[in-house]
Protein backbone atom coordinates (compact mmCIF):
# COMPACT_ATOMS: atom_id res chain seq x y z
CA UNK A 1 0.00 0.00 0.00
CA UNK A 2 3.20 2.61 0.60
CA UNK A 3 4.08 1.72 -2.48
CA UNK A 4 0.89 2.65 -4.30
CA UNK A 5 0.76 5.95 -2.28
CA UNK A 6 4.52 6.87 -3.07
CA UNK A 7 3.94 5.74 -6.81
CA UNK A 8 0.55 7.88 -7.22
CA UNK A 9 1.41 10.98 -4.85
CA UNK A 10 2.37 13.39 -7.31
CA UNK A 11 1.43 11.67 -10.57
CA UNK A 12 0.09 14.05 -13.18
CA UNK A 13 -3.87 13.22 -14.55
CA UNK A 14 -4.09 10.11 -17.29
CA UNK A 15 -1.03 7.11 -17.72
CA UNK A 16 1.76 7.61 -16.39
CA UNK A 17 4.61 4.60 -16.83
CA UNK A 18 5.09 4.39 -12.96
CA UNK A 19 1.76 2.94 -12.81
CA UNK A 20 2.85 -0.09 -14.67
CA UNK A 21 4.86 -0.71 -11.17
CA UNK A 22 2.08 -1.17 -9.13
CA UNK A 23 0.77 -4.03 -11.29
CA UNK A 24 2.61 -7.08 -9.30
CA UNK A 25 1.39 -5.92 -6.07
CA UNK A 26 -1.72 -5.05 -6.63
CA UNK A 27 -2.20 -8.59 -8.35
CA UNK A 28 -0.28 -10.03 -5.34
CA UNK A 29 -2.86 -8.35 -2.36
CA UNK A 30 -5.80 -9.08 -5.17
CA UNK A 31 -4.38 -13.06 -4.73
CA UNK A 32 -3.78 -12.38 -0.36
CA UNK A 33 -7.32 -10.89 -0.65
CA UNK A 34 -8.61 -14.13 -2.87
CA UNK A 35 -7.23 -16.49 0.11
CA UNK A 36 -8.78 -14.58 2.79
CA UNK A 37 -12.03 -14.68 1.44
CA UNK A 38 -11.96 -18.36 0.63
CA UNK A 39 -10.71 -18.77 4.24
CA UNK A 40 -13.72 -16.67 5.86
CA UNK A 41 -16.25 -18.76 3.35
CA UNK A 42 -14.59 -21.80 5.34
CA UNK A 43 -15.03 -21.01 8.85
CA UNK A 44 -18.68 -19.50 8.09
CA UNK A 45 -19.51 -22.47 6.45
CA UNK A 46 -18.06 -24.75 9.84
CA UNK A 47 -19.38 -22.67 12.44
CA UNK A 48 -21.45 -24.81 14.94
CA UNK A 49 -23.18 -23.17 17.89
CA UNK A 50 -23.42 -24.28 21.33
CA UNK A 51 -27.05 -24.77 22.26
CA UNK A 52 -26.02 -25.29 25.67
CA UNK A 53 -24.34 -22.27 26.15
CA UNK A 54 -26.45 -20.25 23.76
CA UNK A 55 -29.72 -20.80 26.53
CA UNK A 56 -27.91 -20.17 29.50
CA UNK A 57 -26.90 -16.73 28.51
CA UNK A 58 -22.93 -17.71 29.45
CA UNK A 59 -21.88 -16.41 26.12
CA UNK A 60 -23.38 -13.00 26.89
CA UNK A 61 -20.45 -9.87 28.06
CA UNK A 62 -21.79 -8.99 30.94
CA UNK A 63 -19.27 -6.45 31.53
CA UNK A 64 -20.09 -4.73 28.26
CA UNK A 65 -23.85 -4.66 29.60
CA UNK A 66 -22.81 -2.51 32.62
Amino acid sequence: MKTLTVLTANLPSGYHRDLQLLKEDLFRAFETLCYCIRMAALMLSNIEVNEQIHRSGMHINRSALA
